[in-house]
């Protein structure tokens, strides 16, 4: 990965300081119940939250994001998380969709302007919607990591490199169950436990919607809008991105190597062979191929 390159984004964007670009000598404190307000106690939570989890990214580091390790925690780090640290970490999560609820995904206030010959000026920098989908794409990540890591016993596991970032990986033991059982049925064998945490993590890294079937656990328990997950979130970095500096997409192309292709496809590819359905598999395959590689680099060479 090229560390310059993300040095940029430290340029452009030191921190996530919402609505403060360019305010004129006479800014006056917006009042508290405005999108502007609202959004910055949305952060102000999320960055609480996020550092009382263990978890949180110095947003003046953004550049790390070249270097995996600094940013990515291990899996044993996500499983060693005690009850109260994974509700801060759900808290900053709902902060940081809240920040997108009040300021609508364009960065505008949702049906502004009302006076369409009036400019309105955009509550959040390009650099600012980078920064916040950067948060929900890690967060998604981390949540799904540590539910598969929490599930996997003697069956499946994550393993973690600083290399390769994340990988659902088959146990010995789960290796030999599968080598064992009938095609497409080695999803009877995990438990319900297992099987909850596989439809449920793949809606949050990639919105995966898994057909509903007799067996216990196959029901989604995640409650969120079918954009809520970290595939949305990369490509909406990816887009922003290119727009803030020339460069920055392509350098983002590994990045989304790491969580769309090695972590989501693979986990992907394993889990539909075991005998889960995806509904919108091929809406979901083509997010990710839209976000790798090649196809990344085209449509940034557009």
């Amino acid at each position: 990965m090229k560390n310059y390159v993300f040095r940029i984004v430290v340029v452009v964007a030191i921190g996530l300081t919402l609505g403060c670009a360019d305010r004129p000598d006479w800014y006056e404190e917006p009042d508290p119940e405005s999108p502007e307000a609202l959004a910055a106690e949305a952060l102000n939570l999320a960055q609480e939250a996020m550092k009382a989890a263990g978890i949180d990214i110095e947003f003046n580091d953004l550049g790390d994001l070249a270097e995996l390790s600094s940013i990515l925690p291990t899996p044993e780090k996500l499983t060693s998380l005690n009850d109260q640290q994974v509700g801060h970490m759900q808290t900053a999560t709902d902060e940081m969709y809240k920040i997108l609820e009040v300021v609508g995904e364009s960065g505008s206030v949702p049906g502004a302007p009302l006076n369409p010959a009036k400019d309105i000026q955009p509550i959040l920098s390009d650099a600012d919607l980078l920064l916040v989908n950067l948060h929900l794409s890690y967060l998604n990540v981390l949540e799904a990591v540590r539910s598969l890591s929490v599930t996997g016993e003697d069956i499946y596991k994550i393993e973690y490199s600083q290399d390769a970032g994340y990988a659902f990986k088959l146990t010995e033991s789960g290796q030999a169950k599968l080598d064992q059982a009938k095609p497409g049925e080695f999803i009877r064998d995990l438990s319900e436990a297992q099987r909850q945490a596989i439809v449920d993590s793949l809606f949050i890294l990639t919105g995966a919607k898994v057909e509903v079937s007799n067996l216990p656990g196959m029901v989604r328990t995640i409650k969120r809008m079918d954009w809520q997950n970290a595939i949305y979130h990369l490509d909406e970095m990816l887009s922003l991105a290119e727009k803030i500096a020339p460069d920055l997409g392509v350098a983002m192309i590994d990045f989304n190597d790491v969580i769309a292709d090695a972590l989501s496809k693979g986990v992907i590819d394993q889990v539909t062979e075991w005998g889960f359905k995806i509904e919108n598999y091929d809406d979901v395959m083509n997010k990710i191929k839209n976000l790798v590689s090649d196809e990344a680099k085209k449509q940034i060479s557009g």
